[in-house]
């Protein structure tokens, strides 16, 4: 990318990533003299693109946090929606999964993290709604949460108020939970058995729901348990922890991001351990 290449006050260093509601850049906010992330609608996007570009803004915004992606600016230039947001270093934990799991002490590191972001964006009365390995992002300082597009508000921790149309499916369906894929009203709980299941990959380097078909991942989601982690006395704590976030039924979950984090804190040893999975049978 050339010097030439500019965006309002912004120039465009180098692109980042490209997705279906636009692209990312890194660039240099002139006025300012730091480097940002800018995202964009490429031509402002469609009315439903342009609302979840928002909704995302409004929704990062309202959360400050060290685990959260802090939103800068959003606004509008010539025909085009944008926002600016922290430059992060490093790399999705999607990314990092591709070459193996976390061990133990690693991967509980990141779920503590994982866990106070969402701690503090459920404090805000908001549920992110598409928690998945690719909105987590490992920097050298820390973890960051990203991608507040889907994020709606709820009314409290044990309540489900009505934040989606009923029969209209939004989120990734592998780390969707069940009341999600069944279009249905979701609280603080539909983000912590997202958080099940990306525990399960980081430990397991598999993805708690994989089946070759959407339909068949939609039935393992809804009537199905991933295979039980084995090994130490730690993780057999830790699979009773996350069996508990992946719990069918909203109401048998934790009740809160904070109670599975000092679940997690007790189950933890002084001592690295391997892990290994045992099939289930399943119901």
């Amino acid at each position: 990318m050339n010097d030439s290449a500019r965006f309002g006050r912004y120039r465009l260093l180098r692109k980042l990533g490209e997705g279906g509601m636009g692209e990312v850049y890194a660039a240099e906010d002139e006025r300012l003299g730091r480097e940002v992330a800018l995202k964009r609608i490429r031509h402002g996007g469609d009315d439903e693109s342009r609302q979840r570009f928002w909704r995302e803004a409004r929704a990062a915004a309202a959360v400050n946090h060290p685990n959260v992606c802090q939103i800068y600016e959003v606004g509008e230039e010539g025909s085009e929606v944008f926002l600016t947001m922290e430059l992060l270093e490093g790399e999705s934990l999607d990314d990092r999964l591709k070459r193996g799991a976390l061990d133990l002490h690693q991967a509980l590191d990141v779920a503590l993290a994982i866990l106070a972001a969402l701690e503090a964006v459920h404090a805000r009365g908001l549920v992110h709604r598409d928690l998945k390995p690719s909105n987590v992002f490992l920097t050298p300082r820390g973890v960051k949460l990203l991608d507040f597009g889907l994020a709606r508000s709820f009314a409290g921790p044990a309540s489900a108020a009505n934040v989606t149309r009923t029969g209209q499916i939004v989120g990734t369906p592998l780390y969707m939970s069940p009341e999600q894929l069944r279009g249905e009203s979701v609280d603080a709980r539909t983000d912590l058995f997202s958080f099940g299941a990306i525990l399960f990959e980081m430990l397991t380097a598999r993805r708690a729901f994989e089946a070759p078909t959407g339909a068949d991942i939609f039935h393992a989601i809804l009537y199905e348990q991933p295979p039980a982690l084995a090994g130490s006395s730690a993780i057999a704590a830790v699979d009773r922890i996350l069996r508990r976030a992946l719990a069918k039924k909203a109401e048998n979950r934790p009740s809160s991001a904070g109670e599975i984090a000092r679940d997690l804190r007790a189950a933890s040893t002084g001592e690295s351990s391997a892990v290994s999975v045992t099939e289930m049978s399943m119901p």
